[in-house]
């Protein structure tokens, strides 16, 4: 039995897509990143295909999405023309440059709106200026922890 057969594997797979969602990742990738975590790689357009029961273009569309994520990159295997996709070495940092990147757009989004409103909204202004203060300090946490993950670097953002 493939490690992505067991019933506990499933159940992670879904959960895990399914928690993934709300942070912006479909379920197709939730469900192949999750995939990856478990079962390694390298695998084929049609072995995820046919573990994920997806089709080939879902296929094709998720691997790009976690290609440009950069937590998945392609591979061909010496002698073969079929492209295989596999985990990167160490998809943390770039799970992390993501997320300081979505927390510097949230940022930059309360500061546009506060700058934006007149004298006569002042008090919604200091309102929005915590939630500012907030992203911009989960952004520099995170990119904290990216430079201090083991081989990280410190992210763009």
């Amino acid at each position: 039995m493939r490690a992505s057969q067991h019933p506990a594997v499933v159940e992670f797979l879904d959960r895990f897509s399914a928690m993934m969602e709300p942070e912006g990742l479909p379920r197709p990738a939730g469900r192949m990143l999750g995939l990856f975590f478990v079962d390694g790689g390298p695998f084929t357009a049609e072995e995820l295909s046919e573990r994920l029961q997806i089709s080939r273009s879902n296929v094709s569309t998720t691997v790009r999405l976690l290609e440009s994520l950069g937590v998945v990159h392609r591979t061909r295997m010496p002698g073969e023309r079929t492209d295989r996709f596999r985990l990167h070495d160490d998809p943390f940092v770039p799970m992390l440059q993501a997320s300081v990147m979505r927390a510097n757009r949230m940022r930059t989004l309360v500061r546009e709106c506060r700058s934006a409103l007149p004298a006569s909204l002042k008090p919604a202004a200091q309102r929005l200026r915590p939630l500012e203060q907030f992203f911009g300090h989960a952004a520099e946490w995170l990119a904290g922890m990216a430079g201090a993950w083991p081989g990280g670097r410190r992210p763009r953002g």
